[in-house]
């Protein structure tokens, strides 16, 4: 009876073991190279798992090395080389594995541009599609895998003039009536190109011409008050003098 209470437990726990290594962090070393193949200090490092959740980060050191504990399941690297310049990389099988160099020179890269200022663009890598990362234009992203780019479809430029996308350049094919493209980096380098263009937001009502004769009136008005007031300081009255001893 006992050694059959014992078999029970003991295959309760080896079907219980590989769930519970299945959810085990891993600790690794990762090294990052620039387009060079040069070991990059200071790149900051993000780690997001299958969720879209940001897990970890770190600052690689002089020798390009920072070492990160991850979840031992799906996550994207997304590193920051420098200021617009990028590298993802998507990886699943963290079996027996310590280390990793991601280098940007054995990778494709994509270009993403826009035809104006203060543009930003949101990247999807589709391995792990609950990743968004947000990044300012332009910029360049190293990596092998394909990737979501998503521009803004509008952007508020200044008081009633807006700018709105109007296409989307991909390696000289246009697309238009979408704000998203597809690149498949492991396939080789893009040019992505967003434009936009200005319209006037204003609308002319009655309301409005109104308010302009509104205003209009207010600023005639306040302009004859300061032309009076100041033909009034210019006036000078004659004085008059007291005679004493005549």
């Amino acid at each position: 009876m006992k050694k059959g209470l014992i078999l029970i437990l003991l295959i309760a726990v080896i079907a219980v073991v590989p769930v519970a290594l299945s959810q085990e962090t891993v600790t690794i070393t990762v090294t990052v190279a620039d387009e060079t193949g040069a070991p990059v200090s200071n790149a900051v490092v993000t780690v997001y798992d299958n969720t879209g959740t940001k897990v970890t980060e770190g600052t690689t050191d002089t020798a390009g090395n920072v070492t990160l504990t991850i979840p031992n399941a799906t996550v994207t690297f997304w590193i920051k080389l420098a200021t617009g310049k990028y590298i993802v990389y998507t990886r699943s099988d963290w079996v027996n594995v310590t280390a990793i160099t991601i280098n940007a020179s054995t990778m494709n890269y994509v270009t993403i541009t826009a035809n104006t200022t203060e543009i930003t663009a949101t990247i999807v890598p589709l391995l792990n599609n609950k990743t968004e990362v947000k990044i300012s234009l332009n910029a360049t992203i190293y990596g092998l895998e394909s990737i979501n780019v998503t521009f803004l479809g509008s952007k508020v430029k200044y008081p009633f003039i807006e700018e709105r996308l109007v296409e989307i350049n991909v390696n000289g094919t246009i697309y238009t009536d979408t704000n998203t493209v597809t690149v498949d980096l492991a396939t080789g380098d893009y040019t992505v190109i967003a434009g936009y263009k200005q319209f006037y937001t204003f609308t002319w009502t009655w309301q409005t011409f109104v308010l302009i004769a509104f205003i209009v009136t207010v600023l005639v008005l306040v302009s004859f008050a300061f032309v009076k007031i100041g033909k009034s300081a210019l006036t000078v009255k004659p004085r008059k003098y007291l005679k004493i001893g005549k």
